[in-house]
């Protein structure tokens, strides 16, 4: 059994997949798969709130997971992620910390696909029809 994980540094702002789901899964056994690592590029480079997309791999990699599901668009990014991964030391919680706060004026636009952000798609659907999901 797995579990699928949207959980990057802007996770715990809104409707938290580390708080709720994550212990869980962990304590059950659960394999957990990271996603939404970089939130489409919205966690780091020129408009997202970290610098570097190392940041926020080694944040989701410092959390209890077993796979983080990253996009590439070429080998080389390919190679880089393995070179990366091979010298990867887990986050400090204080380092984690940080990230977490450099997010919070960002969180809605990083969170887009969370119920409830301004971006959700369905929110008017699922308010008119009062059913919650």
């Amino acid at each position: 059994e797995s579990i699928l994980l949207a959980l990057n540094p802007a996770d715990v702002h809104r409707l938290s997949f580390q708080e709720r789901l994550l212990p869980y899964a962990d304590r059950s056994g659960i394999g957990i798969i990271a996603m939404k690592v970089f939130a489409r590029g919205e966690v780091f480079g020129p408009t997202g709130p970290l610098r570097s997309a190392e940041a926020a791999r080694g944040y989701a990699w410092s959390l209890p997971v077993d796979l983080a599901i990253v996009g590439i668009d070429n080998v080389a990014q390919l190679e880089r992620n393995a070179a990366i991964a091979s010298a990867f030391r887990p986050m400090a919680p204080d380092r984690m910390a940080e990230l977490e706060a450099a997010t919070t004026a960002d969180e809605e636009r990083i969170n887009f696909y969370r119920r409830g952000s301004r971006r959700d798609v369905f929110g008017s659907e699922r308010r008119r029809s009062g059913v919650v999901y």
